[in-house]
């Protein structure tokens, strides 16, 4: 399985646990313009009610955020009634300027 979007460095599905709605969540990481962008999608049935995106100049500060998106969704104790559970995860194999086995110096 591979990112929707060849630009999507990292890309997560949650699901709501019970949701009568089935209410989902979205986010991933995105590099957009020579900067890197955290976007989320959420909504129900399918369809999308809510976008938002954060805009950051290195790869370490998205990650962060994509993190902890991650851990307060998925949080069992969280205080929402909502409560998310992990459905995909779907980095990509190596982030731009690492050395892949095809093009790596020996």
């Amino acid at each position: 399985m591979k990112p929707r979007n060849p630009s999507h460095l990292k890309h997560a599905h949650l699901i709501a646990i019970d949701s009568p709605r089935q209410a989902f969540y979205l986010i991933w990481i995105e590099l957009y313009q020579g900067a890197f962008r955290v976007c989320k999608a959420s909504g129900a049935h399918g369809r999308i009610w809510h976008r938002q995106a954060w805009e950051f100049h290195s790869l370490a500060e998205a990650e962060a955020l994509f993190e902890k998106r991650l851990r307060d969704k998925t949080n069992q104790e969280r205080r929402s009634p909502r409560k998310y559970r992990l459905a995909s995860l779907l980095p990509r194999a190596r982030y731009m300027n690492e050395p892949t086995k095809k093009n790596s110096i020996r």
